[in-house]
């Protein structure tokens, strides 16, 4: 963290170039179904997507998986709908709190 002249605290440059690397290559993977989950189910052609084979998984891993996806969606549903743009979900009162100093970092 830097400090400028007026005593607020902001990321430095490193973390700023970081982010404008980073996050377009992130963006890149997500839409085009290279990330993690993502394209599953759909068709992956020869020879790719083997990590993401049902077969290599134990029974049981493969049976609960669309359960754990369900699960998930909900959990990150519930987030946008009662927490966005705050860091966290509270799960019992169901709002949302900063507990990163409010940068949305989750």
């Amino acid at each position: 963290m830097r400090s400028g002249g007026d005593g607020k605290k902001g990321p430095g440059p490193a973390a700023c170039i970081f982010l404008l690397v980073a996050l377009p290559l992130v963006t890149a993977m997500c839409v085009r179904g290279g990330g993690p989950g993502g394209g599953v189910g759909e068709d992956e052609g020869e020879g790719g997507g083997a990590w993401r084979s049902t077969d290599a998984l134990h029974p049981i891993e493969a049976e609960m998986r669309p359960y754990v996806r369900e699960m998930i969606g909900h959990a990150f549903n519930s987030y946008i709908k009662y927490a966005f743009p705050k860091d966290e979900l509270r799960p019992v009162n169901g709002a949302g709190k900063n507990t990163m100093g409010g940068y949305g970092w989750t």
